[in-house]
């Protein structure tokens, strides 16, 4: 009797089904783990000032960053260990809905940007979140084997690592340079070289699109300076010329 074919499952099937191909972990690899880094990296208007104008999202740098790192390291331990495979299947589906949102926030100017090529980097959170949702439900099918309360402990525990601690500290440190960003306009020397000081302690924090907005509705001349001392503190570069900059672009 000759022996059958096997039907191939589905392009969708074959997506999510077991085991991970080599193809679907080096796809999942490039664009879970080196592609939000690239992103980052060369970024010409989301979180960093390029050619391109003010960056749209700059006061949420902190949150791109932690969620960029726990996302790599909760990709790599799953492909490495699968171990608590709940608790995994929480992080990635974290990372999952932070790369969507992140999609559908630059989809308009994605679609604009595709004029310019450049724009298809804008696509990009698409794919990662792809590659996230499909190591999310195989980390889902793999923790079914546990006990029901372990397995909603482990989720909830993942998506509290991957929203908490971005969010909480995104707000922590929005809060500490507002208090920073308060006190250099203040008259005072000793508040002045508090908000400073402040300022200078929570950098990677600082948006220079926050202290433009601020500079530019100041209208005393005293501190006005004040601001664009610190600006330059903080950035190497002098605001006015910043401004006049990226307002042309």
């Amino acid at each position: 009797m000759p022996a059958t074919t096997p039907i191939p499952l589905p392009f969708w099937k074959r997506q999510f089904s077991e085991p991970h191909t080599p193809g679907q972990m080096w796809f999942d690899l490039l664009v879970g783990c080196f592609l939000p880094l690239f992103c980052w990296q060369f970024d010409p208007i989301v979180f960093h000032s390029g050619e391109f104008g003010w960056p749209m999202l700059s006061r949420f740098q902190v949150v791109a960053v932690l969620v960029i790192a726990i996302g790599i390291a909760s990709l790599g331990a799953w492909f490495a260990y699968r171990a608590v495979p709940s608790l995994l299947f929480g992080l990635l589906l974290g990372g999952a809905v932070h790369a969507f949102l992140l999609g559908l926030v630059l989809l308009p100017i994605s679609m604009f940007g595709l004029f310019f090529v450049i724009g298809i980097l804008g696509f990009s959170p698409f794919f990662t979140a792809f590659a996230f949702w499909r190591n999310a439900y195989r980390a889902y099918q793999a923790s079914r084997s546990q006990p029901l309360l372990f397995r909603i402990a482990g989720l909830c525990v993942g998506l509290l690592i991957c929203v908490a601690i971005p969010w909480g500290t995104q707000a922590f440190a929005n809060a500490q340079v507002a208090q920073g960003i308060q006190l250099i306009q203040r008259p005072e020397p000793a508040e002045f070289e508090k908000g400073s000081a402040i300022l200078q302690r929570y950098k990677w924090a600082v948006s220079g699109a926050q202290l433009v907005e601020v500079y530019q509705k100041e209208t005393d001349d005293r501190r006005r300076q004040q601001i664009a001392f610190v600006y330059r503190n903080l950035t190497a570069t002098d605001i006015e010329h910043d401004i006049a900059r990226l307002d042309a672009d």
